[in-house]
């Protein structure tokens, strides 16, 4: 079978001949080069894309260069007919990705201006990214079709820093932030129904969120809150179009467990488990029964001896393998350099296991 039969029967509930080992497209190596060097046949590449564009009439971003002795980044001013926000961040030497080290948003009337942006909106159908990728992939891998995060988790990630959203929440001005969530959650629902609207235009075969959910930082009140409702609505419009939807928790998720419990989600994406994180393979399988499990490859283990990356392996395929809603994925950054010594010993892992 190739990667995307591996992949698509999996999500699909088929009949597959090996556990697919899947890569975030290009995160820590070229697929091409990983391609090159064991085969394209041995892993599957899951690409982000989006089934439509965002358009915003009355405001832009510039970007400039900047730098920092031997460090360079950007700084990104968002222009708005309310004001200008900005924010600077410098790239992480030997990752692809940077660091934020000034946010968007500083003091509570810097949501006036975001809010001016959000209100900008347009969601348009837009399905070129998801054409490029199965052009680009072909039976490499499948597009990884996302949806906007939920409110709270975009605020934090995209916007503000925690320590300032979490007074501006709980201290500064509650109502304001509330409209700048509910506005937020707006738009996630729009751009829910343009992604609906595609299917059927072009393939695709499931939808994600890429909230990072991590229990120490959102707690059970946050995420019953501005969590649960929206993965609930998402998943009831998705199942009735024949898609599973998925959410992107890498973090500690044991403190949520009984809220996750109510969570009609059909998956968990790069769900870490230990040594790096607190929720097992096997804990999450059984717990939830009806959700997959697209597990990232412990990040800290790929520093091992390929004993102890193949030992770690055929842990985590005894422990989900033969459910047929479990895969391997390198969805977190890898020490660099390592996936020479670590990629081999979970192919061999997976091969050795066999048929699930």
């Amino acid at each position: 079978m190739t990667p995307k039969e591996r992949m698509v029967g999996l999500i699909q509930g088929k009949e597959i001949d090996l556990v697919p080992f899947v890569q975030y497209h290009n995160l820590n190596a070229k697929d091409v080069e990983i391609w090159e060097m064991f085969g394209k046949d041995k892993m599957g590449v899951l690409k982000w894309v989006q089934a439509y564009r965002i358009e915003t009439p009355h405001c832009k971003f510039v970007h400039k260069i900047i730098r920092d002795g031997k460090l360079f980044g950007w700084q990104d001013t968002l222009i708005t007919p309310k004001g200008n926000l900005i924010q600077k961040r410098f790239r992480i030497p030997h990752l692809d990705e940077t660091a934020i080290v000034e946010h968007f948003i500083k003091k509570i009337d810097d949501y006036h201006i975001l809010l001016a942006y959000l209100r900008d909106f347009h969601i348009v159908e837009d399905l070129t990214q998801i054409q490029q990728c199965h052009k680009m992939l072909g039976e490499g891998g499948i597009p990884h079709v996302c949806l906007p995060r939920t409110p709270f988790q975009s605020l934090w990630i995209e916007w503000v820093s925690l320590e300032d959203f979490v007074i501006h929440l709980f201290c500064d001005d509650p109502g304001l932030l509330n409209e700048v969530m509910q506005l937020l959650g707006e738009i996630l629902l729009h751009a829910l129904k343009v992604t609906t609207d595609a299917i059927g235009k072009v393939e695709f075969y499931h939808v994600v969120i890429a909230d990072n959910i991590h229990a120490p930082v959102i707690g059970k009140q946050l995420f019953q809150e501005w969590c649960i409702p929206y993965y609930n609505t998402i998943s009831d419009i998705l199942r009735e179009k024949g898609l599973p939807f998925l959410v992107h928790m890498d973090g500690d998720l044991r403190a949520l467990w009984d809220e996750i419990d109510t969570c009609r989600i059909r998956g968990f994406d790069s769900l870490s488990p230990p040594p790096d994180n607190d929720t097992s393979v096997s804990e999450a399988l059984s717990r939830w029964p009806g959700k997959m499990v697209w597990a990232n490859f412990p990040s800290s283990v790929h520093l091992d001896t390929q004993e102890d990356i193949y030992n770690m392996s055929l842990e985590l395929l005894k422990q989900g393998g033969h459910t047929r809603r479990f895969w391997i994925q390198i969805s977190e950054n890898v020490p660099p350099g390592v996936w020479r010594k670590s990629f081999p010993p979970i192919i061999q892992a997976i091969e050795d296991f066999g048929k699930p």
